[in-house]
């Protein structure tokens, strides 16, 4: 867990902040944040209990919660043309009553063993303009061209923990460069699973069986069939079967709602399950044993 920047200082807000001695927290990745009640006071905002604070984000109230010495909330970042940072801020106002919710259930049914997860790359290092993108980020990664030298580009996608690869998909997004007819065959790990066509300057997106899906790092080469045939890799994502085992001590994942789900991979007791189904009012769940959530 990391907290980009934490500071104290005041400023005028969308919540009436004016004049109000304020924390202000930025997130760029979505996660649980927790800030020591100790470092708060040590940046001049003395906290007290935590009893008092309030989180807010864009102007609304965020769930909170203070336990074992820090304030902790569930934090996401933004993705627009000017900023991948959400800001939140941190206030002392009357006794605060909106904290994690954590609701009274026992007895499901199991979830399984595995769950659909995917993952994606978005880059965003080359500027394309004419793109005129409808989401006003005219930002793209790769160039995928066919020349002598470069006569394909390849990708690197992780996929932790592989269940199967029975109902693997790749979607793969390309915005066009040039007029005219793009064609660029796909393959996976040296697997051609098929051919993108598209035209002109818009975007072409598919979707491809992933049966040679391996646990771990996947190659994604892109290969322009077409001498001058120019575009940009928009996003790739993998979509696959993935195990309930936990990495570096957490996992994000998706279940049925009344579904008991047992999660592997833990080296520690201090296992803690939030449903984040709704970012800005979470809730959290019974922790059955060490290495089971429910």
């Amino acid at each position: 867990e990391q907290i980009d920047r934490t500071r104290a200082y005041r400023r005028a807000s969308a919540v009436n902040l004016l004049g109000t001695k304020a924390i202000e927290i930025g997130v760029t990745t979505p996660g649980w944040y927790s800030i020591a009640l100790s470092t708060l006071k040590a940046a001049g905002f003395s906290a007290g209990n935590g009893k008092h604070l309030h989180l807010y984000a864009e102007g609304t109230e965020q769930a909170l919660e203070v336990s074992n010495g820090a304030v902790q909330f569930y934090g996401t970042g933004l993705d627009t043309p000017s900023t991948a940072t959400r800001v939140y801020w941190l206030v002392n106002g009357s006794a605060n009553t909106d904290h994690i919710a954590a609701p009274n259930l026992s007895g499901a049914i199991s979830a399984g063993t595995n769950f659909l997860a995917s993952v994606t790359q978005q880059d965003r290092n080359t500027y394309f303009p004419a793109a005129n993108a409808a989401n006003g980020i005219d930002f793209f990664g790769d160039l995928v061209e066919a020349t002598s030298t470069n006569p394909s580009t390849s990708e690197t996608l992780a996929a932790p923990d592989l269940a199967s690869s029975a109902n693997a998909t790749l979607t793969v997004a390309l915005q066009g460069v040039n007029t005219g007819a793009h064609n660029v065959t796909v393959a996976l790990n040296g697997v051609t699973l098929g051919a993108l066509a598209f035209t002109d300057l818009n975007v072409g997106t598919e979707s491809f069986a992933a049966p040679s899906i391996v646990n771990g790092n996947n190659t994604i080469t892109l290969t322009a069939t077409t001498s001058g045939d120019l575009s940009l890799i928009a996003s790739l994502t993998l979509t696959y079967e993935r195990t309930y085992t936990a990495s570096n001590d957490a996992l994000q994942f998706t279940a049925n709602g009344g579904t008991q789900v047992t999660v592997n991979g833990f080296t520690n007791s201090t296992v803690r399950m939030v449903d984040v189904t709704n970012p800005a009012s979470p809730i959290e769940l019974a922790v059955r044993d060490r290495k089971s959530v429910v």
